[in-house]
């Protein structure tokens, strides 16, 4: 397979990204992304993953004050 530079700098350049991504995260974050095919829908998958846990803490949050 021939590729132009500029495609295969666009290669290594998001294998090494999906590679930055996945040694930083948890396993239980990783069986979400495992189906991502790239770096941009694998950190999307994780902000929304953050996005929910925030809302859950929140939540916690004002039950502890309303029960508390």
């Amino acid at each position: 397979m021939n590729i132009s530079p500029e495609n295969k700098a666009h290669f290594e350049a998001e294998k090494e990204a999906i590679h930055l991504i996945l040694t930083g995260i948890g396993d239980e974050i990783y069986s979400t992304v495992d189906a991502c095919q790239t770096s941009q829908e694998i950190w999307e998958a994780i902000e929304r993953l953050q996005q929910a846990r925030m809302v859950k803490v929140c939540d916690d949050c004002q039950e502890t004050t309303q029960t508390g």
